[in-house]
């Protein structure tokens, strides 16, 4: 068992030490409202592995012509049901241990580091929380190549790149209200917005550094799913178009966070230790309760064909991928 000691810390006599973290390395904050709806992030608990939500499938196809020189018997349809479903995830941080003493020479107290340690597991958990719902949205997408527009083999990203991924929606493009990007393509995004011979685009690309991403509002963020390093070839990039709705990520459990003095051993120390669980939904899609079965590690869970379309239309699924250089 690894406990943290005196050698472990950074230990200066007479000099002062801020009270400073190493915080989460991304922006995550501004993620959930920049989608504008396209990502919703909420408390909604349930038991099980699994939540599931039937919808009735009344197509297209049950709309007919009536016959008004007939009044023959006309044989029922049968009204089905589908169900979305979505999956839990269960996590835990931790435990790390640190010795009282540790903390003596370093002039803090156990509550201090409790607190600290507190607003860290917050933005780590908010951090894996987002990752792993944009993982699964991207994945999901990318199972109906109808909705993919793959850009790579022209270049970076440009305004017609975007323009041709929003058509995958055709008459509904209007329903995709936000664009979730790397931090790269957005400011590849900047950089042609700078270049196109749009006057107004242009100058304000430079003032605001704005993308103009055709109406859509834009959240940034370097989540692992939208970055893919190709080896010797050249690195893409995942760009995803969502409708309302169309990524849910939900707490599902309550979490247990406990920080605790442990006693019995040569040393009194301290132990941290958390577990969470969060729910991620993908609009139109089902969790493929066989395949990809329960808490699934992230590489199952990013997995295309453990994603089942369930809606019948394209059109009400959660949104459109676009792949760039």
């Amino acid at each position: 068992m690894a406990v943290g000691m005196d050698s472990d810390f950074k230990i200066h006599d007479e000099y002062f030490q801020s009270g400073a973290f190493e915080s989460v390395d991304q922006a995550i904050s501004g993620v959930v409202a920049g989608m504008a709806g396209g990502i919703v992030l909420r408390a909604n608990g349930h038991d099980g592995n699994y939540s599931y939500m039937p919808f009735f499938q009344l197509t297209a196809s049950t709309e007919t012509r009536r016959d008004l020189t007939s009044v023959s018997a006309v044989t029922d349809l049968a009204l089905t049901q589908e169900e979305e479903i979505k999956v839990k995830f269960n996590r835990k941080v931790g435990p790390q241990a640190v010795t009282l003493s540790a903390f003596k020479k370093i002039g803090r107290s156990p509550e201090e580091a409790s607190f600290i340690l507190g607003q860290q597991y917050a933005d780590l958990k908010l951090q894996t929380m987002l990752n792993v719902g944009i993982g699964c949205a991207e994945a999901a997408i990318e199972g109906n190549t109808a909705m993919n527009f793959d850009y790579t083999s022209t270049g970076t990203i440009t305004h017609g790149a975007v323009n041709s991924t929003l058509a995958k929606m055709t008459d509904q493009s209007g329903r995709l209200v936000a664009g979730c990007m790397h931090g790269k393509v957005y400011h590849d995004l900047v950089g042609q917005a700078i270049t196109d011979k749009v006057t107004d685009v242009a100058n304000v690309a430079i003032r605001d550094g704005g993308t103009f991403l055709l109406g859509r509002n834009v959240a940034v963020t370097d989540a692992p799913a939208l970055f893919d390093a190709n080896g010797s070839l050249i690195d893409s990039y995942n760009t995803i178009f969502l409708a309302p709705g169309g990524l849910v990520i939900e707490e599902s459990e309550p979490d247990v966070v406990a920080f605790e003095l442990v006693t019995g051993g040569d040393q009194l120390y301290y132990r941290f230790h958390a577990e969470y669980s969060f729910s991620v939904g993908v609009k139109g899609f089902a969790w493929d309760v066989a395949n990809g079965g329960a808490n699934p590690t992230t590489a199952t869970a990013y997995t295309t064909t453990n994603w089942d379309q369930v809606a019948t239309s394209d059109k009400d699924t959660a949104g459109v991928r676009l792949i760039t250089d």
